[in-house]
């Protein structure tokens, strides 16, 4: 771990899946690493906004008039947090999810499906909102695990397979305080 600037700025260099690699800089240790929990390291590291993540070797992505290199995190859960994704349940849900992002063209960098949380780490167009990414992923491997496992429905009374809410983060290449310096030189 090498400590950047003041001892409150820490970076630390990870190996994500598919050769990836990223500088998460904890810009304040106010929070604490949501350890205790069973999350693979590379997972942990993009779980909260106050970690900046800087990603190497991901590749810049092209339309006819954009280039962009943006990703997201989404972290969501089943209704009551119940443990219902496991075994056959988890490995089905992984594998809607991979479908799902495939025929969206959303490139998926990590997925990691656990008893009481789903992780995904993609990449999307710029035009594609976060909301309908969730809410595709979310809304269709409902209704498909309903259908596929009817026992799950009767351990989730209200009719619902996914918590109502979910979390989304950006990461990019660029920390903050590069963009900031970057406009600033801009404007002088």
């Amino acid at each position: 771990m090498r400590v950047k600037g003041a001892a409150r700025s820490q970076e630390r260099l990870h190996l994500l899946p598919g050769g990836l690699e990223a500088i998460v800089e904890d810009v304040g240790g106010a929070f604490p690493w949501p350890l205790g929990r069973g999350e693979p390291p590379y997972l942990l590291l993009l779980y909260s906004m106050v970690y900046h993540v800087i990603l190497f070797d991901m590749e810049e992505q092209h339309t006819k008039h954009v280039t962009y290199k943006i990703a997201y995190h989404f972290v969501w859960c089943p209704k009551y947090r119940k443990t219902v994704l496991t075994g056959e349940v988890a490995q089905y849900v992984e594998g809607e999810i991979r479908r799902l992002c495939e025929e969206n063209n959303w490139k998926i960098g990590a997925l990691h499906v656990q008893e009481d949380h789903v992780h995904v780490f993609l990449s999307a167009l710029p035009s594609t909102a976060p909301s309908l990414i969730a809410n595709t992923l979310k809304g269709i491997t409902a209704r498909q695990v309903f259908k596929q496992f009817p026992a799950v429905k009767k351990q989730l009374w209200g009719g619902s397979f996914w918590s109502r809410s979910y979390y989304v983060g950006t990461v990019g290449d660029m920390t903050e305080s590069t963009v900031k310096q970057y406009i600033e030189l801009g404007q002088s």
